[in-house]
C-alpha cells in the first residue's frame, strides 16, 4: 500500500470514528435519557501564521498562513482539518557583489491534512497530522529560468503545550517533525534532513 492510499485510509478511519463518537449515546447513572447529535459549542476554528527571514550569503524570505477547523470530541481528544499556504523566495549574494543578488527561486506551496490532538494532561497534548502538499517552484540557475511542480506526503508527529477551554478559546504551541521518508516536503532541507516545526496559534469556539 503506497503512502497516498494509506493517508486516504487513515482519513476514513479517523472520520468514521469521529462520526461514531458524535452519535454515541451518553448515559447518566441516575438518568437513562439518551443524547445524540452535534454540539456547535465544541466546534472551533483558527490557526497560525508563518513569517521568516534569513540573511547572509543566501537571503531567504517566507510567509504563510495555516488555518484549521476542528471539533472537540472529548476533553482529551480533538479532531480536525488543517490547511496551509506558503510563499518562499531566495537570492544568493556572491563574492564582491554582495549588493547585487543573483536571482534564486520563488515558490508557492499549499496543502491540507487531518490532525488529532490527544490531551493526556491538562496543558499538554500529542499531535498527529498526515498531510499532502503541492509545490510550484520557479528557479533561476546559471541565467536560465526553470519551473517545477511536485506533490509530497508528510506525516507530522509531535508534542504541544497550551491552554484549552472547550466552548471558549485555546492557544497552543507545537513542536513536530516529519516521520515520512519523502525528501521533497516543506519539512526537510535540500539534503533531506528533518527540520523541526514550531507553530504557535489560537483557536476560537463557536
Amino acid at each position: 500500500m503506497n503512502r497516498n492510499k494509506f493517508l486516504l485510509l487513515l482519513m476514513l478511519v479517523v472520520f468514521t470514528a469521529a462520526n461514531s463518537s458524535i452519535a454515541q449515546t451518553t448515559t447518566n447513572e441516575t438518568d437513562s435519557t439518551q443524547h445524540y447529535g452535534f454540539d456547535k459549542h465544541k466546534l472551533f476554528a483558527g490557526g497560525s501564521l508563518n513569517l521568516g527571514y534569513g540573511g547572509g550569503t543566501v537571503s531567504t524570505f517566507a510567509i504563510g498562513a495555516l488555518p484549521e477547523v476542528g471539533y472537540s470530541l472529548r476533553e482529551w481528544l480533538d479532531l480536525g482539518l488543517a490547511f496551509n499556504i506558503n510563499y518562499y523566495s531566495g537570492s544568493e549574494y556572491a563574492g564582491d557583489s554582495y549588493y547585487s543578488p543573483i536571482p534564486g527561486y520563488k515558490a508557492v506551496s499549499y496543502g491540507a491534512g487531518i490532525f488529532a490532538r490527544l490531551h493526556p494532561l491538562e496543558d499538554y497534548f500529542i499531535q498527529v497530522q498526515p498531510e499532502i502538499d503541492n509545490y510550484s517552484i520557479k528557479a533561476t540557475l546559471s541565467g536560465e529560468t526553470q519551473k517545477y511542480f511536485h506533490t509530497s506526503t508528510s506525516y507530522l508527529v509531535g508534542i504541544g503545550w497550551g491552554r484549552r477551554i472547550i466552548g471558549e478559546s485555546s492557544f497552543f504551541t507545537t513542536l513536530m517533525i516529519d516521520l515520512g521518508n519523502e525528501k521533497n516536503t516543506p519539512y526537510k532541507d535540500a539534503q533531506g534532513n528533518v527540520i523541526p516545526i514550531i507553530r504557535t496559534g489560537f483557536n476560537f469556539y463557536f
